[in-house]
């Protein structure tokens, strides 16, 4: 069986709307170095769309993989997540 990834995009919202937002998540797809230290700190799982990052932080927790632009690592990894 597949595994398809189905998600909704929604109109760019303020941040204490992005907050309430991201309490429901199974986990959290980025490439805002914002959204990865919110994503920590409600420690929800985050993939991020970068290849590295400046915010160490994020390097030294099991909440953050960084897959780039690689079709399959986001696949995966988001397959994981669920």
């Amino acid at each position: 069986m597949e595994f398809k990834l189905e998600f909704d995009l929604i109109v760019p919202v303020g941040y204490f709307d992005m907050i309430e937002l991201i309490k429901n998540f199974k986990f959290v797809m980025t490439d805002s170095g914002g959204l990865q230290k919110e994503a920590l700190f409600f420690k929800m799982f985050c993939i991020t769309l970068r290849d590295e990052t400046d915010r160490i932080e994020m390097v030294n927790h099991e909440f953050n993989v960084f897959v780039g632009s690689d079709k399959d690592r986001i696949l995966s990894e988001a397959k994981n997540a669920t």
